[in-house]
C-alpha cells in the first residue's frame, strides 16, 4: 500500500498547493495577534475614560452598538451593528483615522478573511483544502516510520511524525469552526433588553483593564464582550449585574491560539512554520525526481538522425 498512499499523498497536496499555501501563510499571520493582545507581555493599558472621551466626541447620540478595541494598534473601532459603517479612532489624539492610512489590524482582517473565504467567498474551497490537508497527513503518518536519515526527505518525514498531534489539531479544530463544532451548551441567556454600549463599557471596565477587550456587541440577544482574562480569551454576558462568563469553545480557542496568550500564540506560530515547511519539501522533493525522471528518459532516448 505504501506506493499508492505516497502517490495520494503527492497528488492530494499538488491539487490543493495554492489554497493550501493561503491558508497556511495567513494563519502564520494571524498567530501572531494573541502575542500582540497578551498584556502581561505588552503592558498596555487603555483607561475607562480615554474610551469615555471617544464615545462622547464620536458617538453622542449613541446610536453606536459595537465596539472593537485594538490596544496593539492603540485604537478602537466604533459601529452601528455588525457590518455597519465604521469610525476607526486614535486613543492618543481622540480624532478619527484617515481611511486610506493602513494598520497593523487592517492587515490581519484582510488575513483572516483571507484565512477564511480567500477574499472571493470561497470558503466551501478553505473546507475542501483543509479537509485534503487533513487527508494528506494522515496518508504521510500511514505510511510509517522510517529510520531518520539527514536528507531533505529524512526532514519532512521526521518532522511530521515529531509534530503529528499538533500538526492534526490545526486542521481538525479549523473544520469544528467552520461547522459550528464547540462541545459547549448554548451561551448564557440574559433577561430583558441588551445593554447599551457606553454602559457595558462601564461594566466591563470596573472588572477588566479595557486594554484586554477584543469586542463588546450585541450578540444571540445579549450585550457580549470577548475579552482576555489573564491569557485566556472568554465570551462573557453583559448584565447590569456585572459580567457573566458563557463557556469556551475549545475548538476555537486551540485553532486561534487564545488559550494562554503569548504562549499559545508563540505555539501556533511554530506549527504554522512547521506547515510551510513540510509543504515546501515536500513540493521539492516532488519537483526533483520529477524532472530527474524526465532527464533521464530524455538521456535514455534514441537520438533520431536526418538527411538532407
Amino acid at each position: 500500500m505504501r506506493p499508492w498512499l505516497l502517490r495520494l499523498h503527492r497528488w492530494i497536496t499538488l491539487i490543493f498547493a495554492i489554497p493550501l499555501a493561503i491558508v497556511i501563510a495567513t494563519g502564520l499571520l494571524l498567530s501572531f495577534e494573541p502575542m500582540a493582545n497578551d498584556r502581561q507581555f505588552t503592558g498596555k493599558s487603555i483607561p475607562l475614560a480615554t474610551v469615555e472621551q471617544v464615545l462622547a466626541k464620536h458617538d453622542p447620540q449613541r446610536k453606536a452598538s459595537v465596539l472593537n478595541v485594538r490596544a496593539y494598534d492603540n485604537i478602537v473601532v466604533l459601529a452601528e451593528g455588525r457590518g455597519g459603517a465604521q469610525k476607526r479612532i486614535e486613543l492618543a489624539t481622540n480624532a478619527e483615522v484617515a481611511a486610506d492610512k493602513r494598520l497593523w489590524s487592517d492587515t490581519l482582517l484582510t488575513a483572516r478573511r483571507l484565512h477564511e473565504s480567500l477574499l472571493v467567498d470561497a470558503k466551501w474551497l478553505v473546507d475542501a483544502s483543509t479537509v485534503a490537508m487533513l487527508v494528506s497527513m494522515l496518508f504521510g503518518l500511514f505510511m510509517g516510520w522510517r529510520s531518520f536519515r539527514n536528507s531533505l526527505g529524512g526532514w519532512h518525514r521526521t518532522t511530521a511524525w515529531i509534530l503529528s498531534p499538533l500538526l492534526l489539531l490545526s486542521p481538525l479544530t479549523g473544520l469544528a469552526i467552520a461547522y459550528g463544532i464547540s462541545f459547549t451548551p448554548p451561551p448564557v441567556r440574559v433577561e430583558g433588553p441588551p445593554v447599551p454600549l457606553a454602559e457595558a463599557v462601564k461594566l466591563v471596565a470596573a472588572k477588566h483593564d479595557l486594554a484586554s477587550v477584543v469586542w463588546i456587541r450585541p450578540q444571540g440577544g445579549a450585550t457580549r464582550v470577548r475579552l482576555y482574562d489573564g491569557r485566556e480569551a472568554k465570551v462573557m454576558a453583559v448584565t447590569r449585574n456585572g459580567l457573566v462568563a458563557g463557556p469556551q469553545s475549545w475548538p476555537r480557542a486551540l485553532h486561534e491560539g487564545v488559550w494562554a496568550g503569548f504562549w499559545s500564540g508563540l505555539l501556533n506560530v511554530v506549527v504554522s512554520l512547521a506547515l510551510i515547511g513540510l509543504m515546501a519539501t515536500g513540493l521539492t522533493i516532488w519537483a526533483r525526481r520529477t524532472f530527474r525522471t524526465r532527464r533521464s528518459q530524455v538521456a535514455g532516448a534514441p537520438v533520431s538522425s536526418t538527411t538532407g
